[in-house]
């Protein structure tokens, strides 16, 4: 049986719609925008959100290894921008269809790597409290109550050896949000050359 959780973009590897120093960092634009136009920085982050979830939803549902996971763009749902950058980036939630008992089948077939990755990448440290489960015996506690970050824990790990699929869905979106940027700038330049 599927259930649907809300997830946000800081929570799932490659998926991002992070400005500050990116490529789709609004300061690049605000170059190309004299004084006399500005720069609408709220309308550049509904593009932004739009463009994510639209890209979200063309790739629908992703299915690998036994898994079947839907994601699906929220509506209405606004980027999240944090007040500094030094501990988090800009954020959005969508939403994520998934059924556990599939998860938890791929999990028991794969223990020892999904146990080694849970340990490689959800171990605090020096700079890092984590506060995602780093052991499978864990993280099945915490997703048996549906907690969002063991959720995203299982996903990353189905991403990193099975699916592949968020390199490519942030990729579109990063070239449907360039597409913009080119289409701005080309259409500066074509005034001040004029």
């Amino acid at each position: 049986m599927k259930t649907v959780i809300t997830l946000n973009t800081s929570l799932i590897n490659h998926l991002c719609v992070g400005m500050y120093g990116t490529l789709i960092d609004p300061d690049f634009m605000d170059e190309w925008n004299d004084d006399d136009r500005g720069f609408n920085f709220g309308a550049y982050k509904e593009y932004i959100t739009d463009k994510f979830n639209e890209t979200i939803e063309d790739y629908g549902t992703l299915e690998a290894s036994g898994v079947s996971i839907k994601f699906e763009g929220l509506k209405g749902a606004k980027i999240h921008s944090p007040r500094e950058y030094n501990f988090t980036t800009d954020s959005i939630q969508f939403l994520v269809a998934y059924d556990l008992d599939e998860m938890k089948a791929l999990v028991k077939a794969n223990y020892a790597q999904f146990d080694q990755y849970l340990t490689d990448n959800y171990t605090s440290h020096d700079g890092f409290f984590s506060f995602t489960p780093n052991n499978a015996v864990d993280w099945l506690v915490q997703a048996n109550s549906r907690e969002e970050r063991a959720i995203a824990a299982f996903i990353n790990y189905w991403d990193a050896y099975h699916g592949g699929f968020f390199a490519d869905i942030q990729k579109e979106f990063e070239d449907n949000v360039l597409d913009l940027i080119h289409e701005v700038s080309h259409e500066f330049f074509e005034e001040i050359a004029a």
